[in-house]
């Protein structure tokens, strides 16, 4: 019995001791818990941090780009000014040119307008110039070039002249050109031979063609080809004249 005795007490001791130790592991468990809480709070607090930081870096660098920009407009704004009259004498002649242009326009109605450069353009469509795959001159064709070659001799005595050819989208067949931009510019060359016929200097006119590559309707249709077949006559004006918009 002394011998059961002392086993059991053994027995006792090292159950206590197991308890003990137990007890033991789950305190230094739940404290490692704790601070790997902590240290992912700090880590969470640590990355809000840097991406406001790469926010603030993102946005001044879109500030510098746009700062940059207004520069380079500016600079070359001052470039295109070097050169320039004073100011007064540029709104006096942008008063002219719309004072030309409203002249035309009553005499040309909607075939006239002030192109993006600050030029005079006058577009002779195809109802009065050219029919399809042809580049001879019609009777009322002719008849609205002895007006604008009234002008030019006159009015714009002194401005050099861009006659520009277009053409549809209809590929050649029975033409005696190799395409459409040798049609264009057959267009545009008959207008400068007539508009010399009445007075207006071969060495002031400059002729040339777009072909088919600038249309101003859909050529899915024919009355938009109709207007595609055009020539444009373009004074141009001095470059001191101030930029004008867009008329038509």
């Amino acid at each position: 019995m002394g011998r059961l005795a002392i086993i059991v007490s053994a027995l006792c001791v090292l159950v206590v001791f197991s308890g003990c130790k137990s007890a033991n592991w789950e305190k230094r468990y739940l404290k490692k818990e704790e601070e790997n809480r902590a240290l992912k709070e700090a880590f969470d607090v640590q990355n809000e941090r840097i991406a406001v930081k790469d926010a603030s870096a993102e946005q001044l660098r879109r500030d510098m780009d746009d700062t940059q920009a207004e520069i380079d407009a500016l600079a070359a704004e001052l470039a295109s000014m070097e050169g320039r009259p004073p100011t007064q004498a540029r709104d006096s002649e942008y008063e002219d040119l719309v004072a030309d242009y409203e002249r035309l326009k009553k005499e040309y109605g909607d075939l006239v307008r002030i192109t993006e450069d600050g030029n005079l353009e006058i577009t002779l469509p195809a109802s009065i110039n050219f029919a399809s795959g042809s580049y001879k001159l019609t009777k009322a064709g002719k008849q609205t070039l002895d007006g604008v070659a009234r002008q030019l001799t006159n009015e714009f005595s002194n401005n050099k002249i861009l006659v520009i050819g277009h053409t549809d989208s209809d590929p050649i067949r029975k033409s005696p050109f190799k395409d459409l931009m040798e049609l264009g510019g057959e267009r545009a060359f008959e207008v400068v031979r007539y508009l010399a016929t009445k007075g207006v200097a071969k060495s002031r006119m400059t002729g040339s063609s777009r072909g088919d590559q600038d249309p101003v309707a859909s050529n899915a249709t024919a009355a938009g080809k109709k207007k595609n077949r055009r020539v444009e006559i373009v004074v141009v004006m001095p470059k001191t004249k101030a930029k004008a918009d867009k008329r038509n």
